[in-house]
C-alpha cells in the first residue's frame, strides 16, 4: 500500500509550458482520476511519475520517499497504456509473466502469480492463447493482469478504455473499480471521459492548460464547480451572463429577458457582471406563470429514452432543460413555459463569460 505525493511539478517542451506548479496527494488505497481536454497535461504527469519524462522542477514521492532519481523499473509501478502495449509474439502467459521474469523470480512462483493475476481479471484457462487472438476487452484484461502481477505500490492507467466499444467499456469500468477496491491499491487514472471519471473515482483532478482547475470528489465537482470551465467540462451546464442586482433578501442575476434569485454569492456586489451556471436537470419548469419564474418558449424537444431535452428561448438567450420523459410528455415544441431554479442549484462566477 502506498501514498503518492506530487509537489510543485513543472514541465515545458520548448517554449510550451505543459505543467505549471502542480501539487496533489493520492491517499493510500484511493482512486484518483485526472480529467481534462487533450493537451492539458494529464498524461505528462503520468509519464513523470513513471520516469518516462523528467520534470523541470518539483518532486514525486511514494510513502514520503522521492522516486525521481530511480529508473522506471525500480519504482514498482503498474502501468496500463491506452494501446495495451502487449507483446504480439507472446502468449497470454508470456505477457503477464514478463515483469516477473525480468525480476528473476523462480519459475514456480511465476506460475503461481500469473495464475492469481489471470483469475483476478477473469482470464483463467487462456494462458496459452496468443494475444493476437483476443478481443479488445480480453487484451485489456491481460494488460491489467500484467500490471498487477508484480504487486505494484501504485497502479497507473492512461486512458486504458478509450479503444473499446461502449458496452465493453462500461463492463471494464466496473471491473477495474471492483479489482481496485478488492486489492486496495492506490490508483491514478487518466481519462477525458466525464462519465468514466465520475463513476470510477474517489477524487477527480480537473486539469486546464497545465494547471489544476479543481480537485474534489465527483459529487462536489459536479454540483459545486469553481469556474465556468469546470461547470461545462463535467457535464453540460447552461451559462447565462447578466448583472447582479441587490434585493431585500439577497441578489438576483438579471439578463436580457430573464432573472434568477441567486442568494448571497461570495463577494457579490450590486451592479457587477457575473455568469450563472445552471444544469439542465436543476430547472423548475411550470406551464403556468408563477412568481420568481421566467417566461420561455420551447424551441425543440428531443426524446432520448428516460430523459427528454428541451431547447428553450429564455429572453435573448437559449438554454437546455432536462426532464424525465414522463414529465416532459405534457410539453410540445412552441409551448410557453416558465423556468426557475433554487439558488443553491445556481453557481455564480463574478466574471463575464463568452458563451
Amino acid at each position: 500500500m502506498a501514498k503518492l505525493e506530487v509537489r510543485g511539478l513543472s514541465k515545458s517542451f520548448g517554449q510550451t509550458k505543459v505543467l505549471n506548479n502542480i501539487s496533489f496527494e493520492v491517499n493510500d488505497g484511493e482512486f484518483l482520476s485526472f480529467l481534462g481536454p487533450s493537451g492539458c497535461g494529464k498524461t505528462t504527469i503520468l509519464k513523470i511519475i513513471t520516469g518516462l519524462e523528467q520534470p523541470d522542477s518539483g518532486e514525486v514521492l511514494i510513502n514520503g520517499v522521492s522516486i525521481l532519481n530511480l529508473p522506471t523499473e525500480k519504482r514498482n509501478l503498474g502501468m496500463v497504456f491506452q494501446n495495451y502495449a502487449l507483446f504480439p509474439h507472446m502468449t497470454v502467459f508470456g505477457n503477464v509473466a514478463y515483469g516477473l521474469k525480468v525480476r528473476h523470480m523462480p519459475k514456480k512462483e511465476i506460475e503461481e502469480k500469473v495464475k492469481w493475476a489471470l483469475n483476478l481479471v477473469r482470464m483463467s484457462g487462456m494462458e496459452d492463447r496468443k494475444v493476437t487472438q483476443l478481443s479488445g476487452g480480453q487484451q485489456q484484461r491481460v494488460a491489467l493482469a500484467r500490471a498487477l502481477v508484480i504487486q505494484p505500490d501504485i497502479l497507473l492507467l492512461d486512458e486504458p478504455l478509450s479503444a473499446l466499444d461502449r458496452k465493453i467499456r462500461a463492463e471494464m469500468q466496473e471491473e477495474i473499480r471492483n479489482i481496485q477496491k478488492k486489492l486496495g491499491i492506490t490508483t491514478v487514472f487518466v481519462t477525458h471521459d466525464q462519465e468514466e471519471a465520475m463513476s470510477m473515482s474517489d477524487q477527480i483532478i480537473l486539469m486546464n492548460n497545465g494547471t489544476i482547475e479543481q480537485k474534489a470528489d465527483p459529487r462536489t465537482l459536479y454540483n459545486n464547480p469553481v469556474s465556468v470551465f469546470a461547470s461545462n467540462f463535467l457535464g453540460h451546464a447552461n451559462t447565462l451572463c447578466g448583472t447582479l442586482k441587490k434585493t431585500s433578501d439577497g441578489f438576483i442575476l438579471q439578463g436580457r429577458g430573464w432573472s434568477f434569485a441567486v442568494g448571497e454569492p461570495y463577494g457579490a456586489k450590486d451592479g457587477i457582471r457575473a455568469t450563472a451556471a445552471i444544469r439542465g436537470e436543476n430547472f423548475i419548469v411550470s406551464d403556468t406563470e408563477k412568481p420568481g419564474l421566467c417566461k420561455a418558449k420551447i424551441l425543440t424537444k428531443i426524446f432520448s429514452g428516460a430523459l427528454c431535452k428541451l431547447s428553450v428561448a429564455l429572453g435573448d438567450d437559449n438554454a437546455e432543460v432536462v426532464l424525465m420523459s414522463g414529465e416532459a410528455a405534457r410539453f410540445s415544441e412552441g409551448d410557453i413555459v416558465y423556468l426557475g431554479a433554487k439558488p443553491e442549484h445556481i453557481s455564480v462566477f463574478q466574471e463575464a463569460s463568452d458563451k
